[in-house]
């Protein structure tokens, strides 16, 4: 015979299971997305040229970038590349690489330079691409600040001289949020915190999920 649980007794479990979901939430690194995406952005400092711009792998696999283009779009839209096809690098699992313009203080520390002498300013927007597959280069992530004409959903702010754009909920946590708004998305951070491919990864990758894709 099958034993029925009392309707009183069933209504307990069910709260104890939703107390459960708000006191213990998940591990942070269960919580982070399934693609690469643009983590933080410095437009200028000292100088024009001091810029760079962030790329995390949130998932915990290394990934491959080996093709991937990085590109910029001006305010009206217009695009050029930044890193027209990346060599044989890889991302940790929820790790960095740092991409900064060749003449900027950041290009010492930099994982890969801009390959032409591009820059990016106010009201731009950032575009990676994944690599090319059947004739066609998918978007994987924009983000555009100001009066960027390329955005996804509202455009985050122009981040002032010496200041960066971080994706949330960033530090320790790592920069995975992307609810499909980039005001949404970003923040302001007057210390901008560049970091690549031999930083620690943000958060700590348990053991069993360091594999490779």
């Amino acid at each position: 015979h099958s034993i029925r649980m009392p309707r009183h007794a069933i209504a307990r479990v069910a709260v104890v299971a939703i107390i459960a979901v708000f006191i213990f939430p998940m591990r942070a690194y269960a919580a982070h997305g399934t693609h690469v995406v643009i983590a933080e952005i410095q437009v200028g400092g000292a100088t024009a040229r001091d810029e760079f711009i962030e790329i995390y792998n949130p998932t915990a696999n290394s990934v491959a970038f080996e093709g991937w283009r990085l590109a910029k779009r001006t305010a009206s839209g217009n695009e050029s590349n930044l890193v027209t096809a990346f060599p044989a690098l890889a991302i940790p699992a929820h790790g960095s690489l740092l991409v900064a313009h060749p003449d900027g203080v950041f290009s010492g520390s930099a994982d890969q330079r801009y390959t032409p002498q591009e820059s990016i300013a106010n009201d731009n927007a950032v575009v990676l691409y994944g690599p090319l597959r059947d004739g066609v280069r998918p978007v994987v992530d924009l983000v555009g600040w100001g009066t960027a004409a390329a955005r996804e959903g509202s455009a985050a702010s122009n981040p002032p001289t010496g200041q960066s754009l971080e994706r949330k909920p960033g530090g320790g946590e790592g920069d995975a949020q992307d609810t499909g708004d980039n005001a949404a998305d970003f923040v302001i951070r007057a210390q901008p915190s560049p970091q690549g491919t031999s930083a620690a990864p943000r958060p700590a990758v348990p053991s069993a999920d360091a594999g490779t894709t």
